[in-house]
């Protein structure tokens, strides 16, 4: 028992090798030690070595099959490497045991949202906050799966809970907010039952001026650095998108460029560099819709070299990988500056070279070398492709614009950029196209034989990305090519574009130009 002890004082100083060093000396005189396997698997858990973890949890039930701590830990472990049903069947066995474990019941919920099972998430939830009504961690995570239901103001009033309970709760605030923000009109109901709401009436409004409402009121209530800087980008962020509807942007553009300057304060280099590439993509995003190219060079060269310093410094391959792909928009936003000074031929460069950075990253067993960067094409090669019979269509997306490349036989690129509102609408069709395809692939979908199916909407929904994506003008400019010879029509996606099945989004006398195409479906 010394040797368990003397274990668990190191695991609790997070000195976890140390702490496994120890729980195996235990092992090897009492193999049977279920305590010393279940608490070397927490210390292993710790460390992010979730496979070795989930073996030491498996030797713990060998011998106490009904330890219901255990069975939650191997569902934490599990859960970690993303093997959400097993984690719940792993829950489900914890609960069997202690049918009162408000740990279980919590975890539980969380497997469930993250495998978008939201209605079963919240019942879980329920479940975990009958055994312990103060946890703000699950009243906060109920909002979100109710928010994910469009159940906003429900979700208010859940995350009013949360910060009933723990008012510095800076996750809750930005919840809330974002809820407030997607909110038509609040409850009047759930209004008087929220006493955060009752301290400050401003909290009820909706939309815009309700998500600053929640944002500003959590600067109040949360003094530390990391949770003033994320409520001021989350402020700036609004204005931002406030901007896109309104006639008069710049002045809403103004106010989210000094909401993101304010967050900059508090989110250092030093403790918090990747939150500030997040911001300094939102402040690059703004200065390009105002057009101050030079701020959003320089502020992109800051977050270059910031990232660049950050993958110097990690050792861990995957890490490098998530990390570029994480930012990957800051080498999108030299496309952008290109466009915007006029200089269509190196946009495109610029454009393909991202492309094939990103599929260095992504598949780097294509690569003789994956450390190497592949040759990049120039314009002039790219155009070897073309004929004067062929046209390329030839798209890329970076958080500020979608633009689309037409390229010619020997002729500079054409290129078309949809407004920042087509932007936005694009984003919001895919995450629908994505939700919708996904439940129809899950036989999620089959209403009654009287109701439409994701395959009856399926027309209505491309018309509505052919209307996002300006095919008519794309047409309009091939129609226009000389003597109107076109026989080749070569389309070139970009990141979400690739899912979709672009060919059927052209009108039908351009369909024998291109090669056969299946869409995206079964």
């Amino acid at each position: 028992m010394l040797g368990t002890t003397g274990a668990l004082h190191w695991g609790k100083l997070g000195r976890y090798e140390e702490a496994i060093a120890s729980f195996d000396k235990v092992l090897q005189f009492k193999p049977d030690n279920h305590d010393a396997w279940n608490n070397r698997g927490v210390a292993l858990e710790k460390l992010g070595r979730y496979e070795e973890a989930i073996v030491s949890f498996d030797k713990a039930l060998q011998f106490k099959p009904d330890d219901h701590d255990a069975w939650n830990n191997w569902g934490v472990a599990l859960e970690k490497l993303g093997r959400y049903e097993e984690a719940i069947a792993s829950y489900d066995q914890a609960l069997q045991f202690k049918p009162d474990s408000h740990a279980a019941w919590h975890k539980r919920g969380v497997a469930l949202g993250n495998l978008g099972r939201n209605e079963e998430a919240i019942a879980s939830y329920d479940q975990a906050l009958q055994f312990k009504p103060n946890d703000h961690t699950a009243w906060n995570n109920r909002g979100v799966d109710l928010g994910n239901l469009g159940r906003n103001e429900e979700a208010i009033a859940s995350y009013d809970q949360a910060l009933q309970f723990k008012p510095d709760y800076h996750k809750a605030w930005l919840n809330r907010g974002v809820a407030a923000g997607r909110s038509r009109s609040s409850d009047p109901f759930l209004n008087l039952s929220s006493a955060v709401a009752r301290r400050n009436p401003q909290l009820n409004q909706r939309g815009y001026d309700g998500e600053l409402a929640s944002y500003e009121e959590g600067l109040k209530y949360c003094p530390q650095p990391e949770d003033q800087g994320l409520l001021h980008r989350k402020i700036g962020d609004a204005h931002y998108f406030q901007g896109l509807s309104q006639r008069h942007r710049r002045t809403y553009y103004r106010k989210a460029v000094k909401s993101y300057n304010e967050s900059l304060k508090f989110l250092t280099v030093a403790d918090f560099p990747q939150l500030r590439l997040e911001v300094l993509r939102g402040l690059i995003r703004v200065h390009l819709h105002l057009g101050e190219t030079t701020e959003a060079q320089e502020l992109k060269r800051l977050g270059t070299d910031l990232l660049r310093r950050l993958l110097d410094e990690s050792q861990n391959p995957t890490q490098k990988k998530q990390l570029t792909l994480k930012f990957v928009s800051f080498q999108q936003f030299t496309v952008d500056l290109a466009v915007q000074s006029g200089n269509w031929c190196a946009a495109l460069e610029l454009a393909e070279e991202g492309k094939n950075a990103c599929l260095g990253w992504l598949l780097p067993d294509l690569l003789e070398d994956s450390t190497s960067e592949p040759n990049q094409p120039r314009l002039a090669q790219i155009q070897q492709l073309l004929n004067p019979t062929t046209v390329i269509v030839y798209w890329h997306l970076s958080p500020y614009a979608l633009h689309t490349f037409i390229l010619t036989e020997n002729k500079p690129p054409i290129i078309l950029q949809t407004s920042s509102q087509h932007l936005q609408q694009f984003e919001t069709w895919t995450k629908t196209w994505n939700e919708e395809y996904s439940k129809h692939r899950k036989g999620k979908d089959s209403p009654p034989e009287t109701q439409p199916t994701w395959r009856d909407h399926l027309p209505s929904t491309l018309q509505k990305l052919r209307e996002i994506l300006d095919i008519a003008a794309i047409v309009n400019i091939i129609n226009d090519q000389e003597s109107n010879s076109i026989q080749n029509l070569i389309l070139i996606p970009h990141r979400d574009l690739h899912l979709f099945p672009l060919h059927a989004i052209f009108p039908p006398q351009l369909h024998h130009y291109l090669p056969t195409q299946r869409p995206n479906g079964d």
